[in-house]
């Protein structure tokens, strides 16, 4: 009977603690064994190999119908663009402002969210480190100071990094995108960008109260 312990022991090793087997294939079951995270869009794959990509442009934020992870519906997503500002207006009736840059803080918002003091206000962002061009590993920082409709103030920083190149499975189609996770410590947004197409997928939950939004693009 052939001995077949090295294929058990290798076995064991990655299952207890993916040493031992090399170390390229430590990174490549570590991909596979990644959890998919509540309200994620489905990955079909990762580590796609994607130019590096400027600046975005005003074509690609269009009005466009999407997914709603939470409930399954369609829903319709309003975005416009003009030479430097980004409006967006979703399913709720949440209306923003922001530069045009998808991962930017707000700059105004109006009837967003249930909160007394902050579903309106206004605010100021510095770019502390661009995040263009988006490439893997790419990271950008952004600092808030807002004032609600009630007076209220605040001051927030926004950490973004670009975690990885994916291909998405939008059900009629699939597309690759860059993996943009943005985080200011209360807030945790994940947008699925497509180079010239924009956010094709996009995941948002509270640190606290959970997952607050989710949808993959439906048109």
């Amino acid at each position: 009977m052939p001995n077949r312990r090295p294929t058990v022991l290798c076995t064991a090793l990655v299952a207890l603690t993916l040493a031992g087997c090399g170390p390229s294939s430590v990174v490549e079951i570590g991909k596979v064994l990644e959890p998919a995270r509540p309200g994620s869009p489905t990955i079909v794959a990762r580590g796609v190999a994607m130019p590096s990509w400027p600046r975005p442009r005003r074509q690609e934020f269009r009005d466009r119908d999407v997914r709603d992870l939470l409930t399954g519906s369609e829903v319709a997503l309003g975005l416009s663009a003009s030479r430097n500002r980004l409006r967006i207006v979703d399913a709720s009736g949440c209306r923003s402002t922001r530069p045009l840059d998808w991962f930017s803080p707000s700059t105004a918002w109006e009837g967003c969210g249930t909160s007394r003091n902050w579903h309106t206000a206004e605010a100021e962002v510095t770019v502390e480190r661009s995040i263009y061009p988006l490439q893997v590993g790419a990271r950008g920082r952004y600092t808030r100071r807002a004032t609600s409709h009630t007076g209220r103030t605040s001051e927030r920083t926004t950490e973004c990094r670009v975690r990885d190149a994916v291909t998405v499975d939008l059900g009629l189609r699939r597309a690759d995108a860059f993996e943009v996770r943005c985080d200011d410590g209360r807030i945790e947004r994940t947008t699925w960008y497509s180079p010239g197409e924009g956010p094709i997928a996009y995941r948002e939950a509270h640190v606290e109260r959970g997952l607050r939004k989710a949808w993959v693009r439906a048109d």
